[in-house]
């Protein structure tokens, strides 16, 4: 695993993802009957949720990226919360770990899974530790044996112009308050989308997807530059919108996500 050195909001930077994969596999970029617009998504052949898989461990925002946007962080809070309950709504009896007491058990079963590598014990050769290959050694220090665990990051993305002040990323649409389109190829402004992963117990990845939450800045009209807005993420019913989009179609094709 490598550093998590925060990377400034001012980069608008495409955030590549510890151990998640952005483009499409297994499953096409797709927009499903209940979604207008496309949003990238990964789900493992036979893996989709089922009644049997009732409790879940929501890991902390951004404890897998690898590089998160600083700035975006400003309401982690609120989202996860947001899919607290998207995750009650089908049934899942969600637990939660602090961030720092999180960040101490990944390190402490790093080291050990470094360590079964480097002896050869493990079986495995590879040197690259995702985070799947930790799940186990996390769940054992916390005596916790979940159906799932729950990995959000947060990431800058790009959007693209429909019209003059409508913008689509993500699976989403919203309408911009300021008009600032600039681009020949209709390229939006920078965008904030969240990420979810799903794991096994046994650390297999079966789901990830991204989702559009909201435009990231404004525009200052006398400085004629962007500036991050001061309600960024306090709109209920985009996040859930978004935590509704970032699963599909995890809990079924037939899933319908509205703000």
């Amino acid at each position: 695993m490598k550093s998590h050195e925060a990377q400034p909001i001012g980069a608008l930077l495409l955030v590549a993802l510890f151990s998640i994969p952005i483009a499409c596999f297994l499953t096409a970029c797709a927009s499903g009957p209940r979604l207008k617009h496309k949003h990238e998504f990964t789900l493992s052949p036979g893996q989709e949720h089922h009644a049997g898989l009732v409790h879940a461990l929501l890991i902390p925002i951004d404890a897998t990226n690898d590089k998160p946007v600083r700035g975006l962080d400003v309401e982690n809070a609120r989202i996860s919360a947001t899919i607290v309950r998207h995750l009650e709504s089908k049934g899942i009896t969600v637990e939660q770990v602090e961030g720092r007491r999180f960040q101490e058990l990944t390190n402490t079963a790093l080291r050990k899974v470094r360590a079964q590598r480097k002896s050869g014990a493990s079986g495995v050769v590879s040197a690259e530790v995702e985070f799947g290959d930790v799940v186990p050694e996390i769940l054992g220090q916390l005596e916790k044996s979940p159906d799932l665990v729950i990995a959000p990051n947060l990431a800058m993305r790009t959007s693209t112009y429909q019209g003059t002040r409508t913008i689509v990323w993500d699976g989403v649409r919203r309408r911009e308050t300021i008009y600032s389109y600039d681009a020949e190829d209709g390229s939006g402004p920078p965008v904030a989308s969240l990420h979810v992963s799903v794991y096994t117990k046994d650390g297999t990845r079966v789901f990830s997807g991204f989702d559009g939450l909201e435009p990231v800045f404004r525009i200052d009209t006398v400085q004629k530059k962007y500036i991050q807005r001061e309600d960024l993420f306090e709109d209920e019913r985009n996040l859930k919108e978004g935590t509704c989009i970032a699963f599909y179609p995890y809990f079924g094709m037939d899933e319908y996500c509205t703000r």
